[in-house]
């Protein structure tokens, strides 16, 4: 029987001087594991993007985010590598 780990967990991040909420959630189930992330700005919107597992580092796949989010990018791979046991 094969196990599959399933991880999420929420942090919060200081991002232009305001704490977010990032929600992260594993998809082990996947040929090379990866996580969805989603976050609210300020007004609301809610934005979802997937982080890869390249040279060490959880990276963000999608190009097209709030300018916020990629600068924060480091914060959100070292809490991944915190929380995935």
């Amino acid at each position: 029987m094969h196990y599959i780990k399933n991880i999420q967990f929420t942090c919060l991040v200081k991002c232009e001087g305001k704490q977010r909420e990032f929600n992260f959630r594993i998809r082990s189930s996947a040929v090379v594991p990866y996580y969805n992330v989603d976050t609210v700005d300020l007004t609301g919107t809610r934005h979802q993007f997937h982080m890869d597992h390249t040279n060490d580092q959880w990276k963000i796949r999608e190009s097209d985010l709030p300018l916020w989010i990629p600068e924060v990018e480091a914060q959100l791979s070292r809490k991944i590598d915190e929380n995935d046991g």
